[in-house]
């Protein structure tokens, strides 16, 4: 029994590494750590993406599975107090979908409802901004279509005195988890998909002696802040997040020739968002970031 447990550790421990698999238009690295976590980060165009999640012996070689993404709703809303006219909405990536429907109402209603961008539009990722009259204020209903017709809305609240909005699509809940089964061969690791293709991501070398304060960086980097501070003109102002009062399933009938944000000539007001993204130091170092913080609303 206890020769069998060593070789079953000396096994799981070949595997412990860094494998960097770049290539042309691809940087990709992966860690398989101790304590059975892994991380992979990628950047390929315009895309950069972090996978974090455990590992396991299975057959062969290894199983790696993500962890699920610790933010699960589709949408992330912040609120500030702004000035008198300053009611402002921004909206973030949600040029991703445009199934999205939205509106400032007292009372849901499903025929009010009305598309941030229109369907099928080809729209890159950007902040639209949309001013809304003080008078108008109400709470927010923001829906992502679920099936032909039917859409899940999320309503949110302004707490008293706040008056501008910060919202973000979330992709992550649309996503399939990342899942693979790994296998080790003259030290060149091999990703193998559910039909069998191998995927080599590159070959053993040790993990950098900083590889537990990174992970320990990336887990709190994929963390859903408090609050966030935004340059606006010149002068950092800080949303505070604002959690769904709660969502709900409606079919809803929607103009589709009509929407918010139509081309990119015609919206109100748009630029290029650099999103940040925690990566392995493997993108460039000129990614910028946002600063974030942790307070709290004071009421």
């Amino acid at each position: 029994m206890l020769t069998a447990c060593i070789n079953t550790f000396a096994q799981e421990n070949d595997y412990v590494g860094s494998y960097n698999g770049s290539k042309h238009e691809l940087a990709l690295q992966l860690y398989i750590m101790p304590q059975h976590n892994f991380v992979i980060a990628m950047s390929y165009g315009a895309v950069d993406q972090v996978i974090i999640g455990k590992w396991e012996r299975k057959g062969d070689g290894i199983y790696l599975k993500q962890d699920t993404p610790p933010q699960s709703d589709p949408f992330l809303v912040y609120q500030r107090k702004a000035g008198a006219n300053e009611n402002e909405f921004i909206f973030r990536n949600f040029g991703m979908n445009t199934t999205v429907a939205f509106r400032v109402l007292n009372k849901f209603n499903a025929d009010s409802l009305k598309y941030l961008h229109l369907p099928g539009e080809n729209i890159f990722t950007r902040s639209s901004t949309l001013q809304v009259p003080a008078n108008k204020l109400g709470s927010i209903f923001i829906s992502r279509q679920i099936a032909e017709g039917r859409h899940e809305i999320y309503q949110y609240n302004l707490a008293p005195g706040y008056n501008a909005a910060l919202l973000y699509y979330n992709p992550a809940p649309n996503q399939q988890l990342f899942e693979s089964q790994a296998v080790l061969k003259d030290g060149v690791l091999y990703l193998i998909n559910a039909d069998g293709n191998q995927q080599a991501t590159g070959h053993k070398s040790p993990l950098p002696d900083s590889y537990e304060r990174q992970l320990a960086e990336l887990k709190k980097s994929t963390a859903v802040p408090d609050s966030l501070d935004q340059l606006q003109n010149g002068v950092y102002q800080t949303y505070y997040r604002l959690k769904p009062t709660q969502h709900f399933e409606s079919n809803l009938k929607l103009n589709t020739a009509t929407a918010y944000f139509k081309s990119k000539e015609e919206e109100l007001k748009q630029d290029v968002i650099a999103t940040p993204v925690p990566t392995l130091h493997i993108t460039p170092a000129d990614t910028k970031k946002k600063r974030s913080s942790t307070k709290k609303p004071a009421h």
